[in-house]
């Protein structure tokens, strides 16, 4: 055997045959960069000058294949010509790597996804691992872009237009029992299997090419197919502009009076200038860097104050103790390996975390969401113990966790022995003292204080010191629990989101008393289970139910004013939500939005009548969806028509379109006193300003009260845990886009017009505001991703 090693790559030579063993320097995970780009294309020279019989691409991490090319980099492109020149630099090298000599084998294992696919679409054969972390897929349409190196070329012609197109529209990943269906790879290999299957290599068949594959391969089949999908996107290309250039770069493809790798790069260009782009390049480094918070930065509740220092923001923070590649891992411990010390002075002891590992977890409650949040936790290899209040209950709780994990196996995305273990992994029972050996326990029971202090009190009775108690509350106070028990250091709260293997969102709350080990945990605990972890302190709603709920409220009193419903909703969807603020309440439930509307009801003003209408639908058993009647009516789960609130508007105190006391003295020097009265251009319709400015509002009010340290992390808690609409950005760079003086002189209008809840929050008023950090400087910080 012959070995040879360079920079990220090992080439072995044996029996005729390279293996080329990528092991990207300095990250866990493959990725493409320069450095990386670079050494592959010494290889790539190398083996065009080789007599061997076949060559292997393999990686050497146990993480997976390739997980893209790294977004910082993408980021920090700016120009055409260097954008055109790094994306005609890959198309170039994986052309090279399709030309080579010898059949060319990606043995793909775990994530092959973005520039990775590509890299294995220029091999002439691809293998792959038969695991549920094995996922191959093109994600840049997730950032605003398109496949750059050749995806939105080869992908059609080896799986189809049918196939094809959801990859590179929607994002959609393969499992490998998927991409073996589809005809994306040659082999599927269960571990067992796995180097014997690579050794059989000559024996891979060619994908077959069915009826189905013929007729889209005909001039007519193609053009109608495209032209379908055309139909499709129509609406969302608007906002999506990477949507309309994925389908000219894949009709170019098939266009022989074309360079379709040329309109392929041309594509890529002109996207990465646009402001979505930006925005959803800013928005995954911000969840990259919230998933990878220091000790300092993730603690932290400090304000963001514009007028200590009058710097850019990124020019301060980057002149703060900010330094990424020495960043502490949320496993524990600073840069050195030694305690450090909290942002509010106290000492953290970090290697209790270390020293006392997470093993199994406990819940309390196996409803809908804490089965959920424990059928994840085994999966990802943690022993899971349920506790219910009977025996009959604890059952039925096992059998919803059982069907969650048959449904995964039933669309392939779990194998039979993955499912077999993260099934033995649980258990379930009706004694507090079965919890004894749990090393945190989440209570996932009613939205009722009193039964939350009990479980406590009943837990801190049976757990070992070091045990952790959270609760999964969406607005009650984590304080008060807390003092239910004789651990205060060690609760707090983990809020995820319904439903939790969809919802990416968890929030972490820090009561009063929470150490910072225990925050610690919980970062590590979420980030290990595949969430993005948002920190807040203990305040009523925390952050997004605080920040929805003005939206909602809103939308509520417009319908009392006498609003349609559908109005509202289809305005919104027209802003980018995935659905309208009355038919988010119908569908969350009216009960669920009374209750925290009533936990809100002391911080958010003007908002009595609203709680009191809520109430009074759900004192009529009109809970939404789940009940068949809410503000719309639903027959077999199916929304109808607005349903008829007449006798309750006539008993409800409607509150009146304007308030008495005028128009508030305008404070900026900088708005002009004829626009008191008018609103100032926003690009936004009357209904989307008056539904859409309270959130962004109450994101000030939320800075103000150290809700949360950053008001990025608003931003991308909004877009993760309620769907606000991705390519604006979040309230605070939507607000950006509007302007500060815009934005000032419309919420002081819409005070005079509808009331005092729409005076504009002191942060926002603050000289400068809003800003937020600007893409140069997530650019400059270091966030690293992959597509």
């Amino acid at each position: 055997m012959i070995s040879k090693v360079a920079n990220h790559f090992r080439m072995e030579e044996d029996n005729g045959v390279v293996t080329v063993w990528i092991d990207v320097a300095g990250s866990s995970m493959n990725v493409f960069n320069s450095s990386v780009i670079e050494r592959l294309e010494d290889v790539v020279t190398e083996l065009e000058s080789s007599t061997a019989d076949a060559v292997i691409f393999r990686s050497a991490k146990p993480s997976g294949f390739f997980a893209g090319a790294d977004v910082k980099q993408i980021a920090q492109l700016s120009g055409r010509e260097e954008v055109s020149a790094v994306v005609a630099r890959g198309q170039k090298l994986f052309a090279r790597i399709e030309r080579l000599p010898m059949p060319t084998i990606a043995a793909i294992h775990g994530p092959c996804l973005g520039g990775g696919l590509e890299f294995a679409l220029a091999c002439s054969q691809r293998i792959a691992l038969d695991s549920s972390a094995t996922r191959l897929g093109l994600p840049e349409v997730q950032l605003g872009l398109i496949p750059g190196w050749g995806g939105s070329q080869r992908l059609p012609k080896r799986i189809g237009l049918i196939a094809a197109l959801p990859m590179i529209l929607q994002g959609k990943k393969l499992t490998a029992a998927q991409a073996l269906k589809a005809g994306l790879i040659h082999a599927v290999a269960k571990e067992a299997d796995w180097e014997a299957t690579l050794s059989r290599r000559s024996t891979f068949s060619k994908p077959a090419n069915g009826l189905r594959r013929r007729l889209e391969d005909s001039y007519l089949g193609r053009w109608f197919i495209l032209r379908t999908a055309e139909k499709k996107i129509a609406r969302d290309s608007k906002n999506y502009p990477a949507l309309a250039a994925a389908l000219t770069a894949v009709r170019a493809g098939f266009d022989r009076r074309c360079d379709g790798f040329a309109v392929e790069r041309d594509e890529f260009t002109k996207l990465i200038e646009t402001p979505t782009c930006r925005n959803l390049l800013t928005l995954f480094l911000w969840r990259e860097e919230a998933r990878n918070l220091n000790f300092r930065s993730s603690t932290s509740l400090r304000r963001e104050d514009s007028t200590a220092d009058s710097r850019p923001r990124f020019e301060r923070q980057m002149a703060e103790s900010h330094d990424w590649q020495n960043m502490a891992e949320v496993s524990g411990g600073g840069a050195d390996g030694h305690d450090e010390p909290a942002a509010d002075g106290r000492t953290s002891r970090l290697g209790e975390v270390d020293q006392q590992k997470l093993r199994t977890i406990g819940i309390i409650g196996a409803g809908a969401m804490g089965a959920g949040i424990g059928q994840l936790a085994a999966l990802k290899g943690y022993d899971v113990v349920f506790k219910e209040l009977n025996r009959e209950l604890a059952d039925a709780g096992m059998a919803r966790v059982t069907r969650l994990l048959d449904d995964m196996v039933a669309k392939r995305r779990l194998s039979k022995s993955e499912y077999d273990a993260a099934l033995a992994r649980v258990q379930a029972t009706n004694n507090f003292e079965d919890m004894a050996d749990c090393d945190l326990v989440i209570e996932a029971v009613v939205e009722k204080m009193d039964v939350k202090r009990a479980v406590f009190a009943s837990l801190a009775a049976v757990l070992k010191p070091h045990a952790v108690i959270v609760s999964n509350t969406s607005a009650l106070s984590i304080g008060e629990m807390a003092a239910a028990t004789s651990r205060p250091d060690r609760v707090a709260g983990l809020h995820f989101f319904n439903p939790v293997h969809r919802m990416d969102l968890v929030e972490v709350v820090r009561a009063k008393d929470t150490s910072d080990d225990t925050v610690m945990m919980l970062l590590k605990l979420v980030k290990t289970l595949g969430k993005t972890p948002i920190v807040t302190s203990d305040s009523p709603g925390f952050l997004v139910n605080r920040v929805l709920f003005p939206y909602i409220g809103e939308a509520v009193r417009m319908v009392m004013e006498g609003h349609s419903p559908r109005e509202l909703d289809r305005e919104i969807k027209k802003f980018g939500m995935p659905m309208g603020p009355i038919e988010l309440v119908d569908h969350v439930g009216l009960d669920v939005a009374w209750h925290v509307a009533g936990t809100l009801e002391h911080v958010l003003p003007e908002s009595g009548d609203v709680i009191r209408f809520l109430g009074n639908m759900v004192a009529r058993g009109w809970m939404g969806k789940k009940s068949g009647r809410g503000f719309y009516d639903y027959i077999e789960g199916k929304r109808g028509d607005a349903a008829d609130l007449s006798a309750l508007l006539s008993s409800a105190h409607v509150p009146t379109e304007n308030k008495p006391g005028g128009v508030r003295p305008f404070e900026d020097s900088d708005v002009q006193r004829p626009n008191i009265g008018a609103f100032l251009d926003d690009r936004l319709s009357d209904i989307q300003r008056r539904l859409v400015y309270p959130m962004i509002n109450e994101v000030g009010f939320c800075m103000q009260d150290e809700v949360v340290a950053k008001s990025w992390m608003a931003d991308l808690a909004m877009i993760l845990g309620t769907g606000f609409a991705p390519f604006r950005g979040g309230p605070m760079t939507l607000a950006e886009s509007i302007g500060p003086q815009t934005l000032r002189n419309n919420l002081n209008v819409l005070a005079a017009r509808h009331g005092e809840r729409f005076k504009p929050s002191a942060w926002l008023v603050a000289a400068g505001r809003p800003s937020r950090e600007t893409n140069s400087q997530q650019r400059q910080e270091g966030v690293n991703g992959t597509v």
